[in-house]
């Protein structure tokens, strides 16, 4: 089997199977961010990246409570099933987001994030079509699941 490096770092970490699970429009603070979920929606293309299976499109709010030098990554978060399947989010040097290879995607990684301000951020997964029980998993608050449908 082949596992991505979420799918390792939730084994790792005790799993899900003990996670409080919350709803789209939530706040959850972890030390240095506070995030909230606001749209998510299921897209076959993006610009010129078709996927294979479909694309989950994640907007998340997050908010810089820490170091001016924060950063967050796609790599922060992965998606999981209620079948217990695991996915990790694009990187962001994948074709899914604004760049010289997919100049037509709308999704744009910000490049920072000023202390104080919520910065939306587009968390994309690839995945298998038929997935239910989607839940976001923020590894920076790893006892909380956001149910994404």
């Amino acid at each position: 089997a082949v596992f991505s490096v979420p799918s390792i770092r939730a084994l790792t970490s005790g799993s899900s199977t003990s996670a409080a699970t919350v709803g789209v429009g939530t706040s959850l603070t972890a030390p240095n961010w506070t995030y909230s979920v606001g749209n998510v929606r299921r897209v076959a293309t993006i610009g010129a990246s078709k996927a294979r299976g479909t694309y989950v499109v994640v907007q998340v709010a997050a908010t810089n409570r820490g170091p001016a030098s924060a950063q967050l990554l796609p790599s922060n978060f992965s998606l999981t099933t209620a079948s217990g399947e695991e996915y990790a989010a694009q990187p962001t040097t994948s074709g899914v987001y604004s760049s010289s290879v997919n100049a037509e995607s709308p999704y744009l990684w910000p490049a920072s994030f000023p202390v104080g301000r919520a910065i939306v951020v587009p968390i994309i997964f690839e995945v298998n079509p038929s997935i239910t029980g989607a839940k976001l998993v923020i590894f920076d608050v790893p006892a909380t699941r956001v149910r994404l449908e």
